[in-house]
């Protein structure tokens, strides 16, 4: 059987030199723009006399590349403050490379990191903040995405096979609606192949729908004269979760526990997510 696994993509805009998680900007930095940095140099322009930020992962220390040195505190001012930039250029100077070195710990004079960021005045130009992100950090933001999403959908899932199992086995009056969830039909045949590897009869009982999931209850009957052990390896088809209810084991047929349910969970209809696999 065949997992499907949905995953969150975070949408990169890739510009020259750089590039932008539009996604990652939040809160009160809504306007700022996040740059993944990827050891290119990042373009910087200053328009004159107006203030300009920009935020690094870490403490940093800044420095003004050597052939560039002539550049005084009367053309650019630079402060240093908590992991941020604050950069205003005074007058026209030509354009100017920082060398900005992440500071490691409390000591000041342990450098990781190094950040080229490439500064130019001009008339007019963006004002907006810079938020640079280390790629790690992206590699884990998004890793998080994943495992936040894997985390809601398994939990509707079970919330989904919960609710099925509910209006297959409980008492009339323990069954209600719930918000969300509809009965659906399935477009199949009355007994369908669903197993491989054993004598057994499966006939789809009923399908719900819920958000973009499908939950199918199936009922297996074992038609062997003895006992078979299921396995959701053997399960045709493109499902993402599988639960057998009451048991795994099916004794011989005509035996009081020949029969069991198993419940399948699609991103599909019951009847796409088995085509080209039952017969």
């Amino acid at each position: 059987m065949r997992f499907v696994h949905l995953l969150t993509a975070v949408l990169l805009i890739v510009l020259p030199g750089a590039i932008y998680a539009s996604a990652l900007a939040t809160g009160s930095d809504s306007e700022s723009q996040h740059i993944i940095y990827k050891k290119k140099p990042i373009l910087m322009p200053l328009p004159v006399g107006i203030e300009r930020m920009i935020t690094f992962p870490s403490q940093v220390k800044v420095s003004i590349a050597s052939p560039q040195a002539s550049v005084t505190t009367d053309m650019l001012q630079i402060m240093n403050n908590d992991g941020t930039l604050y950069l205003t250029a005074k007058k026209a100077f030509p354009k100017t490379r920082l060398l900005v070195h992440s500071v490691i710990g409390d000591d000041a004079s342990n450098f990781g990191k190094t950040y080229l960021i490439d500064v130019i005045p001009v008339n007019s130009g963006p004002e907006n903040p810079l938020v640079i992100i280390d790629k790690n950090d992206v590699k884990v933001r998004n890793r998080k995405k994943i495992y936040d999403q894997s985390v809601d959908e398994s939990s509707s899932i079970i919330s989904l096979n919960r609710y099925v199992l509910q209006q297959l086995y409980s008492p009339q009056r323990l069954r209600g609606d719930a918000t969300g969830i509809y009965r659906v039909p399935m477009h199949t045949q009355k007994t369908v192949h669903l197993l491989t590897n054993h004598n057994v009869i499966a006939m789809p009982l009923a399908s719900w729908h819920s958000g973009s999931l499908y939950t199918t209850a199936v009922l297996i009957r074992n038609m062997n004269d003895y006992s078979v052990q299921l396995s959701p390896s053997e399960i045709l088809g493109r499902w993402q979760s599988c639960l057998f209810y009451p048991k795994q084991k099916l004794l011989d047929r005509y035996s009081k526990a020949d029969t069991t349910t198993v419940l399948l969970t699609s991103s599909a209809p019951f009847n796409q997510a088995l085509s080209g696999f039952g017969r």
